[in-house]
């Protein structure tokens, strides 16, 4: 049985849309609750930017894999 890369991409793509949407719902909340805290805006800005470091250090990684290539499970239960 083969398992192309795709669809571990496709895994990692829903887990990227659900931390999308719980970041937009915190920053939300923070815009909403505390953007006159001088200390609020900082946060803010500090959880963008690692938020944005991450997604370009992930995508650095994942641009030089062949998406369209598959391992096979066989091959996998054989190693261990």
């Amino acid at each position: 049985m083969q398992i192309p890369f795709l669809t571990f991409f496709v895994i990692y793509l829903l887990g990227l849309f659900m931390f999308l949407l719980l970041a937009l719902i915190n920053i939300y909340h923070i815009i909403r609750f505390g953007w006159f805290s001088l200390a609020a805006r900082f946060i803010t800005l500090i959880f963008v930017l690692i938020s944005i470091g991450i997604a370009a250090i992930t995508a650095m990684f994942l641009l030089p894999i062949p998406w369209s290539d598959s391992f096979g499970l066989v091959q996998l239960v054989s190693f261990f």
